[in-house]
Order: C-alpha cells, then sequence, then structure tokens
C-alpha cells in the first residue's frame, strides 16, 4: 500500500509539471519547424536523461533485465509515424491529451475512447509485438558515462546563470508557466522513481493493453497511477487559473476519436504511445523507442508544415470580386 501511494505521489508529480510546463510532443515539433523554437522540443530529451542518470545511480538494483525490448525495425517506425499522424490530428500527444483532460476540456475523453478502439481494431490484424528482455544494465559502458557527465555539467552551468539558480527556486515553482527544462526535470526524475519501483507505468501503455486484451496485468495499480497523472495535471491548471470543465460538441468529440484512433493503433505497433517511448524507451536506450519516436516526429513536422501549406495557398486563391 505505502508503495502504491508513493507510486502515486510521484504521478502526480509528473502531472502537475506536464500541465505547468505545456509538455506536449504536437507544441514542441510546432514551435520546432514554426519559429525555430527548440526548447520544448529538446527538452523530451533531457527528461529521458534525467531519467537515465537516476537509473545509473541504481543500476545495480534495478537492472535492464526487469525491462521488456521489442522489434526496432519497419514496424516500430511505421507504428511511431501513425501515432504522430493521430496525435497532429488531436492536436496534441499522451502528455498534452493528459493535460488538457486536466484543464476541464472533456472532449479528450474521446481521444482516449479512440486509442481503445484503434488498438483493438489493429491487433485483430496483426500480432503484438514480441518481447524479449533487455540485456546489460542501465547505465552500462564510457558512452553514457560521459553522456551523463556532459549533461549534468551543462545542467549545473544553467541552473547558476538562469532564472531558477537556487535563490530564485521557489518563486520559479510558484509561477503559473513553467520553463520546458524545469518542468521536464521534474517529470523525469518522478518518472525515474517510478521505472525503479513501477515499471510499465505510462497511460499510454494501458490503453493498448485494455484495447488490446481486453485487460492488463496490474490494471488497478496501473489505472490509479494513470488517475493520478491526470490529477496531478488537474492541480496544476487549477493553482494556475487554467481550470474550466469545456462540454464538447458532438462533432468535436468525434473528432477526437477518429485522431485517438490512429494514436491507438500506432502505439499497438511500437508498443506504447509517446509517453512510453519519452518515460521508458529513451531513458534504457532502447532501440525500438529511438525508431519511433524519430518516425513520429517526422510525421508531425510534415503534417504541420502540410497544414501550413495549405493554410497558405487558401489564403492566396481568394475569390476575384464580382463587378458592378
Amino acid at each position: 500500500m505505502s508503495v502504491g501511494l508513493f507510486a502515486a505521489l510521484l504521478a502526480v508529480i509528473a502531472g502537475f509539471a506536464a500541465q505547468r510546463g505545456s509538455i506536449c510532443s504536437v507544441v514542441a515539433v510546432g514551435d520546432l519547424v514554426r519559429r525555430g523554437d527548440a526548447r520544448r522540443f529538446s527538452g523530451f530529451f533531457e527528461c529521458a536523461i534525467w531519467s537515465l542518470i537516476v537509473l545509473t545511480a541504481f543500476g545495480e538494483g534495478a537492472g535492464r533485465g526487469a525491462f521488456s525490448d521489442y522489434p526496432w525495425g519497419a514496424r516500430a517506425a511505421l507504428g511511431g509515424a501513425v501515432f504522430g499522424v493521430g496525435a497532429a490530428m488531436n492536436g496534441a500527444c499522451a502528455f498534452g491529451t493528459a493535460a488538457r483532460l486536466g484543464r476541464g476540456e472533456l472532449a479528450f475523453l474521446g481521444t482516449l475512447a479512440g486509442f481503445v478502439l484503434g488498438a483493438f481494431v489493429i491487433s485483430q490484424f496483426a500480432a503484438p509485438p514480441a518481447a524479449s528482455p533487455v540485456s546489460a544494465s542501465v547505465g552500462g559502458g564510457p558512452f553514457i558515462l560521459a553522456l551523463v557527465a556532459g549533461f549534468v555539467l551543462i545542467q549545473i552551468v544553467r541552473l547558476v546563470t538562469s532564472d531558477v539558480a537556487p535563490r530564485r527556486a521557489f518563486a520559479a515553482l510558484m509561477k503559473p508557466a513553467w520553463p520546458p527544462s524545469l518542468a521536464m526535470a521534474a517529470i523525469g526524475l518522478a518518472n525515474a522513481g517510478l521505472l525503479i519501483i513501477f515499471k510499465p507505468w505510462p497511460y499510454s501503455a494501458l490503453l493498448v493493453d485494455l484495447g488490446a486484451k481486453g485487460h492488463a496485468d496490474g490494471a488497478l495499480l496501473k489505472t490509479l497511477l494513470a488517475l493520478a497523472f491526470v490529477l496531478g495535471a488537474g492541480i496544476g491548471a487549477l493553482t494556475a487559473g487554467r481550470f474550466r470543465i469545456e462540454a464538447p460538441s458532438l462533432g468535436g468529440f468525434g473528432a477526437k476519436i477518429f485522431a485517438g484512433f490512429f494514436m491507438g493503433a500506432g502505439a499497438f505497433l511500437v508498443p506504447g504511445g509517446n509517453d512510453a517511448m519519452v518515460l521508458y524507451g529513451l531513458p534504457l536506450l532502447l532501440p525500438y523507442a529511438m525508431a519511433a519516436y524519430a518516425a513520429m516526429i517526422a510525421a508531425i513536422a510534415v503534417f504541420i508544415l502540410a497544414e501550413e501549406g495549405l493554410r497558405r495557398l487558401q489564403g492566396s486563391v481568394r475569390p476575384a470580386p464580382r463587378r458592378a
């Protein structure tokens, strides 16, 4: 019971940080391709490295053999791309969907329903990817140790020179909007704790299992952690003055179901959504997650660029004024 409550607290912290940092892959890629702003985009890698640092420190007790690996070829890339298209249509990834639900935007319940439906449908035509134990221990090898040491050094320099220096840390935490690096550090550290005490926690994995198998191992605790994550996002929104219940229109709800369908289908193939990629696969340096994440980012970028191009085209092709 105490372990479960501690895990739920960590999930609440992660959800709170996701809300305050406006964490979302769709928003991050949009910032990158529209304005060349890479702060949110790089934050996802920072999150993975923060988790890696803690897992490295606990490497002896948190061996990678306790985790599962999956094939990293064309299937993982296809799944990531399909998930990315769905996330772009949804206007939010797995992180963003939880954050928007936490703000009271009930239309995103349709995303979750579509997610389960997509996983169910694709599971009728494809077998789940074969799982295998991950070999070696977390953080092994000089390259990883050098990566961790370099990252820590950069963070120390940033901490001393930025607005989140120790003397201003409390004030920064009280602000309604957090810098992406601060939010991702909080998520990464909370995630590492969850990976050590409760391995498969990201909620997209739960939705895939419910859609594909109709049940999930440890479903009660996984559901508790998913709800705690959304609760944390809700607390973050409420305390920042962003919480407001918004009932969806029928068309808006249907659009979220449609987008969620693609997200669920892609997550079945990977397996897992971008929350599982960032919080599970990338910190463990699993190739399948890297392939899926790269494909997801590319798909979101192409979708956004195509949308921007279509908008410009529609703006330039205007009906000629009628002559009197």
